[in-house]
């Protein structure tokens, strides 16, 4: 569903994308997505929020995850030619065996060049439990991050080690 369209940089300015019971299988896998994805780019800004809520059934592993009001909002050094950007977020994520986790950046993530997969500084990612337990995730380089842990929530956090991002990622 489109609800803006800006005639001057020819794109879609506000859409949403509904999908019901996407399928997704191999040998290895099945998954199943329901849900939407709200896109508002804003021009004069040069920025591009996506808001995701969305259920994942895993079918073979007989689990569910589920994304609420997962918030990601780049902001581009240029709209239409970007170099670099930043990236805020936050949101909740729920697992069917492990329970929820909210999402946040702190500050900013920082992207020194707009293909890079990973961020190279800004932040932190925290990222919360029921109990109030953190972890919390600091961007060192588009490869590295520091990885800190506060597992009783009293707001002391513990060093972990510093891991590539593919490993925090999968």
């Amino acid at each position: 569903e489109i609800d803006a369209f800006d005639a001057s940089y020819n794109i879609e300015t506000v859409y949403t994308t509904t999908y019901s019971l996407l399928n997704y299988q191999n040998s290895n896998i099945h998954f199943i997505f329901d849900g939407t994805v709200d896109i508002q780019i804003t021009t004069g800004s040069n920025t591009v929020l996506a808001v995701v809520n969305t259920t994942i059934k895993d079918l073979k592993a007989s689990k569910q995850l589920m994304i609420e009001n997962l918030f990601i909002t780049d902001t581009y050094d240029d709209l239409i030619r970007p170099t670099t950007f930043s990236r805020t977020l936050g949101g909740r994520v729920y697992d069917s065996t492990e329970g929820f986790v909210d999402v946040h950046a702190a500050q900013p993530l920082l992207f020194s060049n707009y293909l890079q997969p990973f961020p190279n500084g800004g932040g932190p990612i925290l990222l919360t439990g029921a109990s109030g337990a953190q972890i919390r995730i600091t961007p060192l380089s588009t490869t590295e991050a520091k990885v800190d842990v506060d597992p009783d929530g009293d707001g002391t956090f513990d060093p972990l080690a510093v891991f590539l991002w593919t490993a925090i990622t999968g």
